[in-house]
């Protein structure tokens, strides 16, 4: 027998709720998931500064927030076409380090400026680095 409207409507809401806490085990292992970015980040880009900001550093993750995370490059990396090409090989390689392709992961290449005009703005920065996500 096929499934009545009101019974679509409820699995789907199921569905949804579940997924949602899913995103938000995940997000509260930030610093872990933070460590494998810095690894792909190093993997692609050699050397560099990797930080978290936003919701995940002032302690307000909730189901619909995202992990933000600094990539702090040269000027040039952070204009097209170079920035696109960038941000999709860290996002490939973090997947294949195991980051879920679905998982809320904000990638911000930046210059040291633009962190530094931010963290005067009121933003705050914690730095991570490759290997740290064994260290949770």
């Amino acid at each position: 027998m096929p499934l009545t409207p009101e019974e679509i409507r409820e699995r789907a809401f199921r569905a949804i709720v579940e997924f949602k806490l899913r995103v938000l085990k995940l997000l509260l292992d930030w610093r872990r998931l933070a460590g494998l970015v810095a690894r792909a980040v190093e993997e692609v880009l050699g050397e560099a500064e990797v930080y978290v900001f936003g919701s995940a550093v002032e302690g307000r993750l909730t189901a619909n927030s995202d992990l933000d995370v600094a990539v702090i490059v040269p000027r040039e990396m952070v204009r097209p076409p170079v920035r696109g090409r960038l941000l999709s090989a860290i996002l490939d390689r973090a997947e294949e380090l195991g980051i879920p392709w679905w998982f809320p992961l904000e990638l911000h290449l930046m210059t040291k400026e633009d962190m530094e005009l931010l963290a005067r703005g009121g933003a705050r920065f914690v730095r991570v680095r490759p290997g740290e996500e064994q260290q949770h």
